[in-house]
C-alpha cells in the first residue's frame, strides 16, 4: 500500500465533524489551507517525519488547544496557526515561522 507523504491544500477544510487528528509517520508536508475553519478540531498530533507546514495550515481551527511541534521541523510558513485557540507563540519553534516577505531558505 502506499504511504501518504503530503496532505494536500484544502483537503479537510470546513470539516465540522473533524475533532481529533493523528497525522501518520509518514507525512512531511501539510499543503495550504489543508485543516482550514475545522472549528471543532481540538488536538492534532503531528508525525516527527513532519518538516513542512504551509500558509493557514491550521488557520481558523478556533477550537485547537492540543498540538506540539515535532523536533524536525524546519519551516512553517505565515498563519500556519491563525486563529487557534491556542497561538503559535506558546510553543516552542517559532523562529520557524516564515512570513511572506521573509526568504524561502534559511540557514542555521
Amino acid at each position: 500500500s502506499k504511504q501518504i507523504e503530503r496532505i494536500e491544500e484544502f483537503a479537510f477544510q470546513n470539516c465540522s465533524s473533524l475533532t481529533d487528528i493523528d497525522i501518520p509517520e509518514s507525512v512531511a508536508s501539510i499543503g495550504m489551507e489543508a485543516f482550514l475553519g475545522c472549528a471543532s478540531l481540538t488536538s492534532v498530533k503531528l508525525p516527527s517525519s513532519l518538516t513542512f507546514m504551509d500558509y493557514g495550515a491550521f488557520r481558523d481551527c478556533s477550537a485547537l488547544t492540543d498540538i506540539t511541534l515535532p523536533e524536525g521541523i524546519s519551516e512553517i510558513s505565515e498563519k500556519a496557526f491563525c486563529n487557534a485557540e491556542r497561538e503559535l507563540e506558546d510553543t516552542k519553534n517559532t523562529d520557524l515561522v516564515q512570513s511572506s516577505e521573509s526568504s524561502s531558505s534559511r540557514s542555521k
